[in-house]
């Protein structure tokens, strides 16, 4: 294999370690994010786009690590 490759996978490796090592709501976050932006696609398509509401009672924002401190931000204003 040439350097390059080498190099390409060696990146690509080092990028799912360090999404791997990501906490879970910050995975969710992230998956919310990349349904946003599909939505608009999808729904071009004619297909229909389901995009999470995070945010509510329960949900801790990523990075949060006081159990107590829960955001009541939510995306429900947000247009779709």
């Amino acid at each position: 294999m040439n350097s390059v490759m080498e190099r390409i996978i060696a990146a690509k490796k080092a990028r799912r370690k360090r999404l791997a090592a990501l906490p879970v709501p910050e995975k969710v976050r992230m998956l919310v994010q990349m349904q946003k932006l599909a939505a608009p696609l999808l729904r071009a398509q004619g297909r229909r786009a389901v995009v999470w509401k995070i945010g509510g009672k329960g949900w801790r924002e990523p990075g949060c690590k006081d159990k107590a401190q829960i955001n009541t931000h939510n995306d429900n204003n947000e247009k779709q």
